[in-house]
């Protein structure tokens, strides 16, 4: 593997630490926020962003089982890395994918459980009705009034109801086609998770993967 040599300069940016070491950005700033890399903050172009001290880096790569830098001009980053970095991306996209599925399905399960209670309120009230038509009875005429009323609020609760299924129905549907498509997702990432695992355990070992 050829050695990675660093621009003559105090201070690097994390960009140029991420390709020097082949690994993603991500990684370096993972490192930064533990302390294992020493940094601090300038003013960019789109803002502060983090300087990386270059003795400090130095250590960290030694310390990570990297060949020594050297303050030369920088050849190409080793074929590895690019690999290294696919299977970061890799690894968060797996993550998000599970995540993201997870959280439709509890949705579902939130939106199953209102219907449910829906349907529950709907008995409730039918029972309630048929309990008020008994009462009415013994008055033919009013019985008569109050069964219409009964039958139109029948009707009303029963037009409800279907619109309720109606909506459970396609909102099911929706549920199904996000969690096929983000299953989908799940299954090419980790594809590309698989191709990283062939990365020879060398290289993991040199970049801590």
């Amino acid at each position: 593997m050829l050695k990675k040599p660093l621009p003559v300069m105090e201070n690097i940016s994390v960009s140029e630490a991420a390709t020097l070491a082949g690994v993603g950005k991500s990684t370096i700033r993972r490192a930064i926020k533990k302390g294992e890399l020493l940094a601090t903050t300038v003013e960019g172009p789109n803002g502060e962003q983090f300087s990386v001290s270059v003795s400090s880096f130095e250590k960290w790569m030694s310390e990570r089982g990297a060949p020594e830098v050297h303050h030369q001009v920088t050849p190409a980053a080793p074929e590895g890395a690019l690999v290294v970095h696919q299977g970061e991306q890799a690894w968060d996209a797996v993550v998000e994918s599970q995540q993201t599925v997870q959280k439709a399905l509890d949705a579902l399960e939130r939106a199953q459980a209102e219907n449910l209670k829906m349907v529950r309120q709907v008995a409730h009230l039918e029972g309630k009705m048929e309990s008020h038509k008994l009462l009415l009875s013994a008055n033919s005429e009013s019985a008569q009034k109050q069964e219409q009323k009964i039958e139109e609020l029948r009707a009303a609760k029963d037009e409800e109801l279907k619109k309720l299924e109606r909506s459970n129905a396609e909102q099911l549907a929706r549920f199904e086609k996000e969690r096929e498509e983000m299953l989908e997702r799940l299954k090419t990432a980790e594809a590309v998770v698989q191709k990283y695992e062939k990365v020879p355990s060398w290289v993991k070992k040199m970049f801590g993967t």
